[in-house]
């Protein structure tokens, strides 16, 4: 199998997404005779791809799934990394700064005042 590039040791494992189906990212780097960097993925779902981690006979990564249709291979500018786990909680709850993480003055002390503290 082709060795993984010092630059995709970010990028192999990671979840993505390509049109709204999730995958895992097994390889990146070079495909072949083909021009540009390449993402190996493979779906959750094992019927979404077009092989399994071949090209033209050769090995380039194994997926874990005995499918044979379990893997595609994809461009960066294709697929979706989504967010973190951080950003995810500032876009739910909002950023929280200070030492009363936003809640106003008055409703501290009345809060400190009603549970005795």
């Amino acid at each position: 199998m082709p060795e993984a590039t010092p630059e995709s040791a970010g990028t192999i494992g990671h979840r993505v997404s390509v049109d709204g189906k999730r995958a895992t990212v097994l390889f990146e780097g070079p495909v072949g005779d083909t021009k540009g960097t390449w993402l190996g993925v493979e779906w959750d779902d094992p019927t979404r791809g077009k092989h399994d981690g071949t090209h033209r006979g050769i090995r380039i990564f194994a997926p874990s799934s005995g499918s044979p249709t379990s893997s595609s291979f994809v461009r960066h500018n294709k697929v979706s990394r989504g967010i973190d786990v951080v950003e995810g909680i500032k876009r739910r709850y909002g950023r929280v700064e200070g030492e009363t993480a936003g809640v106003g003055l008055d409703t501290m002390l009345n809060l400190k005042k009603e549970i005795g503290a």
